[in-house]
């Protein structure tokens, strides 16, 4: 199956998101991620990716077209 879909782990502050089954995904793992057992939401594309500027200050304009356009 292959699906778009963007998840947030507010409890270690990990990030991951893409078309899963296809690609392009993302991870952003927080230094606790490893340790966490993970309680993920839901999120929108633009949403996710303001998260992985604000908490991995990630640079989206230097990705491929389908990361940097769009929200």
């Amino acid at each position: 199956m292959i699906e778009m879909a963007y998840f947030i782990c507010d409890q270690c502050q990990s990030a991951q998101g893409g078309i899963y089954g296809k690609g392009p995904t993302k991870h952003f793992r927080s230094s606790t991620a490893a340790d966490c057992i993970h309680q993920w939401r839901r999120v929108s594309d633009a949403e996710f990716k303001k998260y992985a500027v604000k908490h991995f200050h990630y640079d989206w304009d230097s990705e491929i077209p389908f990361w940097s356009t769009g929200s």
